[in-house]
């Protein structure tokens, strides 16, 4: 599996990010990302996450940080939501199937 094609903005506070990311990144998500990357580094360090962003993502900052360069990117908070969202999912139907097992 290849990698993406990077998209990198004229502005430099504007986060690469791959053109898959970019297209599933949210509008509000990319907003705080940007207020948080004080440096414009286009990578969130642990300090910028523990200064503007919700402590779970400073809790589970070794687990999002797949490639462990020390900086959150666009692309693995996009990932996380992902994954999030998916397990939400799979709970959620594991739940419905259960109930529908009970009434059977």
């Amino acid at each position: 599996m290849g990698s993406s094609p990077v998209v990198r903005s004229a502005d430099p506070a504007e986060p690469a990010e791959s053109v898959d990311a970019a297209s599933r990144y949210d509008p509000a998500h990319k907003a705080r990302f940007r207020a948080a990357d004080t440096d414009n580094s286009r990578g969130l360090s642990r300090g910028e996450v523990e200064a503007a962003l919700p402590r779970v993502l400073l809790r589970h900052f070794d687990d999002i940080d797949t490639d462990a360069n020390g900086e959150l990117s666009p692309d693995e908070l996009v990932a996380m939501r992902e994954r999030e969202e998916a397990r939400r999912e799979a709970r959620r139907q594991a739940r419905v199937d259960e109930l529908r097992g009970a009434t059977r």
